[in-house]
């Protein structure tokens, strides 16, 4: 492990710490600064549970390397390119919001702070972005030129973690304010973020050339546009008293 790595690594937090200043801005009424912190650090330990359950089952190569076996285990069900798609959309998209979703449905449903529906979009941002400082951290650990590799995770993957959890979080929202919706609501999120998800990583490592720079550009650009939109739309939402 390179001694430049162990310098560089806290910068990691860094491209999390500044979205997280930009979208803290959208609350007119600020959340607490402890429960932000709190969901924060959730959303950087849920990582963990999360890369492992990816991997599953795993085993080592001979020179004890780790070797995550579960996109070969879709290629025993699934044919080309339909394994790689179930892999990304199903194995990562799907365990990686529910992994920054946890520590919401755990700690903010019930909690006295939650008073508006802006609330849920603002903590599962939060989660979404601890989520992704832990995968910047480790980058420093592995990756030479990291500063270049911590600019382009600042502009796509951190943003990523951040654009799909907050479309989450307000679909989230609506399923507590439409109880009767409520399953309705979830699945829904739950696809639109993972979908999103899936295809940036699906495009970002099996697409090559410009057509992958084309589909990660539109995906980022669609998911802010939504996410945009439902800022505004759950700011014109009565406060959330059923929650």
């Amino acid at each position: 492990m390179a001694k430049a790595n162990l310098i560089f690594f806290p910068f990691g937090i860094l491209p999390s710490l500044i979205w997280l200043l930009y979208y803290l801005r959208e609350d007119v009424r600020p959340e607490p600064k402890k429960m932000v912190v709190f969901i924060f650090l959730l959303g950087m330990l849920m990582s963990f549970p999360a890369f492992i359950f990816e991997c599953l089952p795993f085993g080592f190569d001979k020179e004890g390397k780790l070797i995550c076996k579960l996109q070969n285990f879709f290629s025993k069900i699934f044919p080309k390119p339909l394994s790689t798609i179930f892999y990304f959309f199903l194995a990562v998209g799907l365990i990686e919001e529910a992994a920054k979703y946890f520590p919401i449905r755990l700690f903010i449903l019930k909690s006295k702070e939650l008073d508006e529906p802006i609330d849920l979009i603002i903590y599962m941002i939060v989660s979404g972005l601890g989520f992704a400082a832990i995968e910047n951290i480790f980058l420093a650990f592995s990756k030479e030129s990291y500063f270049s590799i911590l600019i382009g995770r600042f502009l796509s993957a951190t943003l990523l973690h951040a654009l799909c959890s907050g479309i989450l979080g307000y679909f989230l929202a609506l399923a507590f304010f439409e109880q009767k919706k409520k399953f309705l609501f979830l699945s829904s999120g739950f696809l639109l973020a993972t979908g999103l998800h899936g295809l940036y990583d699906f495009s970002i490592i099996e697409i090559e050339g410009s057509l992958k720079i084309f589909i990660v550009f539109l995906t980022l650009i669609s998911a802010a546009i939504l996410l945009k939109i439902f800022f505004q739309r759950s700011k014109k939402i009565k406060s959330v008293c059923k929650i």
